[in-house]
C-alpha cells in the first residue's frame, strides 16, 4: 500500500462464471512484479532481463537466478484450503513459484479442484460479490 502499487490497475481479465483478475500495472495482462523485483530492483539490477536470458537457454541451470532475483516469490499453497468457494483471492502465477503481483477472485465455487495446489490462496471476498 505504502508504495502504491496496486492504485489504478485495471481489471484486466474477465471470465464470466469462473474469474476476474487484476495486480497488472500495464493492464495487459502481461506486466507485474512482485514486491522482491520492485524494492531489489537496484541493487540487483534488471531481474526481468536476466530471467528471459534464463529462459531462453544463455545461462545454464547451475548460473539460474534465484527467484527473488527475478521479483518471483515461492508459493505459499496449504492442502487444507482448497479453491472451492466463490470470492477467494489467489495468486495468478505462469507455473510453480512464479508469482508476481498479479491475482484472481473466483467466480464460482464448483469445477476449480484442477487449480488446486498450483495457486496460492491468500484471501477472501467478504461482501459485494452478489453484484
Amino acid at each position: 500500500a505504502k508504495l502504491k502499487y496496486y492504485n489504478n490497475n485495471l481489471i484486466f481479465l474477465v471470465e464470466k462464471n469462473f474469474l476476474i483478475q487484476s495486480g497488472d500495472p500495464t493492464g495487459t495482462g502481461k506486466g507485474g512484479r512482485s514486491i522482491f523485483g520492485i524494492l531489489n530492483e537496484k541493487s540487483i539490477g534488471n531481474g526481468e532481463k536476466e530471467a528471459q536470458n534464463f529462459k531462453r537457454g544463455s545461462q545454464s541451470p547451475k548460473h539460474a537466478p534465484s527467484m527473488k532475483t527475478v521479483g518471483y516469490f515461492e508459493d505459499e499453497i496449504r492442502p487444507d484450503i482448497e479453491l472451492n468457494k466463490k470470492g477467494l483471492l489467489c495468486m495468478a502465477n505462469t507455473g510453480p513459484n512464479t508469482n508476481t503481483s498479479q491475482f484472481f477472485v473466483t467466480l464460482r465455487g464448483d469445477d476449480l479442484e484442477y487449480l488446486n495446489g498450483k495457486h496460492t490462496i491468500f484471501g477472501e471476498v467478504v461482501e459485494g460479490l452478489e453484484t
